[in-house]
């Protein structure tokens, strides 16, 4: 079986800008929705940071990659190649279409 390794990381070690907890608040489901598809979209900011950051410990982990810096690339070409943002919604598309049975 495989090891576990405790690890701590600072925004440095993504090569990310670090934030506030702030930041990263929003007040609504609405507000939550409208940062995702932003994120998603592209835009920068701490939101993105965030789930680069989750996303490229999530692949060091998986063993997608074999360094943190290479799993913040393969995060950010996936969003910004829209392919994060297709895959939404055909996760939209799939829940309304049982929604509706």
């Amino acid at each position: 079986l495989g090891q576990v390794e405790q690890s701590v990381w600072t925004t440095t070690d993504f090569g990310l800008p670090t934030c506030t907890p702030e930041e990263l608040v929003v007040h609504s489901a609405e507000d939550s929705a409208n940062v995702i598809r932003c994120l998603l979209a592209g835009e920068p900011g701490p939101a993105r940071n965030m789930v680069v950051a989750n996303t490229a410990a999530a692949l060091l982990c998986a063993g997608v990659v074999e360094k943190i810096l290479d799993g913040v690339e393969l995060a950010e070409a996936t969003i910004d190649s829209g392919k994060a943002q297709e895959k939404l919604k055909n996760l939209a598309l799939l829940t309304q279409q049982i929604a509706a049975g």
